[in-house]
């Protein structure tokens, strides 16, 4: 068998991901773009740190696994400085010296960013390699420790020496060291882990959890399965340890979880928490919504002439917010008006964010909504970025409402999830462009930006549109719901 680092990851995130590439051939789902400008992008990062801070290096020549393994064992008996994208590879026998357990006759195969020449000495001669992982995240995660410490350990066996701690370099080029000694114990268990769900006969079981699933190829599999089953992690609040909490008390569905009371699961998880964990289980199990506190009066949103919705659009990669979109809703005639403020280069972020800015403080009572606490956290960032006045900073925020925040604190609704799209197609409302979100959206600004194409810009404004509107219906929809709970919770009291 042959255990990989790759595979070491995708075990690490989902192991259920890790059995189904290695024993079933094609995965449903086709790649999604996204995905493709993450690669692209953690591509250009690791070119760009090396050519910046080892512009001698050499590059192992892409092609088959066995041809480049060959290629980077010879560059490393001729003691090359530094190897870019190399491929290492040994027999489990070799891993055995380093690390205690069984490794069998499997094959262990890593491909390292970057090997690095360090005094020293190994089987090539006075010298040694340390490996360099490059990665596209902000912080050193425990996967990227555990799969730079796998490199190490098989450049160790490869060297016929003790193995060096390597160095994770992440996005800004800062340096984060592994230490080996701290890592090597769990090592050991994940390729055990590994060994033992590979050799089973039927997959682990489903678990869907939104963050990491939703990119998986393998998505569409493991949601029909969840959703056939029931299965309990479609219920938001149950995590990988609350669920294993809950099997305990042989509760394995969501009807279960409906039906069960907060009293049988409140030791585990915490009585308030298992109240509201059993209300959503009911609102999926019945379909209906509830009010998360009868007993408590829901809160009034502003009553104004004008309102003012509004959602941004940002390109993570190159840290800009491009699309500033403020739907106008006038209530006395019910009208809405919808004005996009578009940074069509990257260098216009700041005049975009006056114009939006301008924009809404000529109405200066009007409140403004959006969904989601990223809004308040962009204007707080471009405030300091363009050294706008604090005062003018303050004064708009107090303006701002969070649809997200009022919903989530006073109503549990049977959806799956609390994202913007999933709630405002419960209520009926669609998107006029139904593969359109902010995953895709960030890759036509890119196309845009690349091509000059203005159909992807056009599309972005549609959905950014689109999404001032689900905001405004659902606003709508709540303001409702509160006030007819309210009534009858009043009348039967």
């Amino acid at each position: 068998m042959l255990i990989s680092d790759r595979l070491l990851l995708n075990f690490k995130r989902c192991q259920r991901r890790a059995y189904l590439n290695q024993h079933r051939r094609q995965p449903p789902d086709s790649e999604r773009e996204f995905v493709t400008k993450l690669r692209e992008e953690s591509r250009r990062h690791s070119d760009n740190f090396v050519e910046t801070y080892y512009p001698d290096h050499i590059r192992v020549t892409p092609g088959h696994p066995i041809q480049k393994a060959t290629e980077t064992l010879t560059l490393m008996v001729r003691g090359i400085d530094c190897i870019y994208q190399g491929q290492l590879r040994c027999f489990g026998a070799d891993m055995q010296s380093w690390l205690d357990l069984d490794c069998g006759s499997n094959l262990f195969d890593s491909r390292p960013s970057l090997l690095v020449k360090e005094p020293g000495n190994s089987r090539f001669g006075p010298w040694q390699y340390r490996n360099i992982s490059i990665q596209l995240g902000r912080r050193a995660k425990s996967e990227y420790k555990l799969v730079a410490a796998f490199q190490s350990y098989v450049l160790a066996s490869i060297q016929e020496t003790a193995p060096l701690p390597p160095d994770i370099v992440l996005r800004d080029h800062h340096r984060h060291q592994v230490q080996l000694s701290y890592k090597r114990e769990h090592l050991q268990e994940m390729l055990t882990a590994i060994l033992s769900s590979l050799a089973q006969t039927e997959p682990p079981e489903v678990f869907i959890s939104r963050q990491r699933c939703s990119l998986c190829r393998w998505y569409s599999d493991c949601y029909a399965e969840a959703t056939q089953n029931r299965h309990l992690s479609l219920v938001p609040g149950v995590t990988p340890q609350r669920y294993a909490h809950l099997r305990t008390l042989e509760i394995e569905s969501v009807a279960a979880l409906a039906t069960a009371s907060p009293l049988q699961t409140g030791e585990l998880l915490g009585y308030g928490f298992a109240r509201q964990l059993q209300q959503q289980a009911a609102a999926l199990h019945y379909q209906r919504p509830f009010l998360r506190q009868p007993d408590k009066p829901p809160p009034i949103f502003p009553n104004a002439e004008v309102e003012l919705f509004f959602d941004i659009e940002a390109e993570p990669e190159r840290n800009v917010d491009y699309l500033w979109g403020v739907l106008f809703v006038e209530n006395s005639c019910q009208t809405a008006k919808f004005k996009g403020f578009v940074a069509e280069a990257v260098d216009e972020e700041e005049q975009t964010w006056l114009n939006f800015l301008n924009f809404v403080q000529t109405y200066p009572n009007a409140p403004i909504y959006h969904y989601s606490a990223y809004e308040i956290e962009a204007v707080r960032k471009l405030g300091q970025r363009y050294r706008m006045d604090p005062q003018i900073i303050t004064d708009l925020l107090t303006r701002f409402v969070d649809v997200h925040h009022h919903l989530v604190n006073t109503v549990t609704l049977p959806v799956e999830n609390y994202s913007l799209k999933t709630l405002a197609n419960w209520l009926g409302f669609q998107w006029r462009d139904p593969e359109a979100n902010g995953e895709v959206s960030v890759c036509w600004y890119d196309r845009w930006l690349k091509e000059g194409n203005r159909e992807y810009l056009e599309r972005i404004i549609d959905y950014n549109e689109d999404d001032c509107r689900a905001t405004w219906h659902l606003k709508t929809w709540l303001t409702e719901f509160w006030g007819t709970a309210d009534s009858l919770n009043r009348a039967s009291s």
